[in-house]
């Protein structure tokens, strides 16, 4: 998580985030974009938009030897969870667009989810591309656009018609990036010299319904926008709509796209 207006969570929110989202969904693409990294020994990690860890903790548990790790995330509340779960990972606060730290620093750069929430991309990118040393590596996670991600897509017109358009701009934030010439756009304005884009799916697993609409609603902003009577609708309208993705031990189950972008 990072500097943007419409995806800010105070502590009680990240430490939901933390316990529901992050095993439902985050940690699976972690393992993707550790993998990806290729990290190897005396590596120093930045993983940019840290939020509360997974992905440097994830990293952390290979064990590599000399390997040096550092979040940095502009929300306090997710750096907070994050010191609390690990505190000997180097934690940060820091925005990505203007990140506190020297030029040359990081042999490895990590972003999962975290760019399309930056009001300014392309700074962002250059700001990675700045820290990275020579012959470094920068792994970022995008999500595809919602469209593509059939799951979201019908919970978005679920939200839409029960909160408005406001609320369904809010869970749509985090597929604004997912066109790939709009990704294109954004790494030549950076003046990255060069990427390889690879579109990945893996599934999402919440262990109900009733889980999912949780985790999508306590641990986002909507949270602060939706009604009680709104929430219960949501909740009643989403075992009816979406029940084609609960499998036979009730369990929620659909693929989540995604595009990995490397960058050296």
């Amino acid at each position: 998580m990072d500097d943007n207006n419409t995806y800010q969570l105070q502590k009680k929110g990240a430490k939901f985030y933390e316990k529901n989202f992050v095993p439902s969904l985050f940690q699976k693409w972690a393992e993707i974009s550790v993998q990806k990294l290729s990290l190897k020994e005396s590596d120093h990690l930045l993983d940019v938009a840290c939020g509360t860890g997974i992905v440097a903790r994830t990293a952390r548990d290979k064990k590599i030897e000399n390997l040096k790790i550092t979040g940095c995330d502009i929300n306090p509340g997710m750096l907070e969870v994050a010191s609390e779960i690990d505190p000997e990972i180097n934690w940060v606060k820091g925005n990505a667009e203007n990140l506190p730290f020297e030029n040359d620093s990081f042999e490895k750069i990590s972003c999962q989810f975290g760019l399309m929430f930056f009001k300014d991309p392309v700074k962002a990118i250059m700001e990675m591309n700045r820290v990275k040393r020579k012959n470094g590596k920068i792994i970022i996670a995008i999500w595809d656009k919602v469209e593509a991600n059939e799951g979201y897509f019908d919970l978005l017109q679920l939200v839409e018609n029960i909160g408005g358009k406001d609320l369904g701009l809010i869970l749509r934030s985090p597929f604004n990036l997912g066109d790939k010439d709009l990704i294109d756009k954004i790494l030549k304005l950076s003046k990255t010299p060069g990427y390889e884009l690879e579109t990945i799916q893996s599934f999402v697993e919440f262990p109900s319904i009733e889980h999912w609409i949780d985790c999508d609603v306590k641990a986002s902003p909507i949270a602060d926008k939706i009604t009680d009577q709104q929430y219960s609708s949501l909740q009643r309208e989403a075992k009816k709509k979406l029940y084609q993705y609960v499998d036979d031990d009730q369990k929620v189950r659909f693929n989540m796209s995604a595009h990995i972008l490397t960058l050296k």
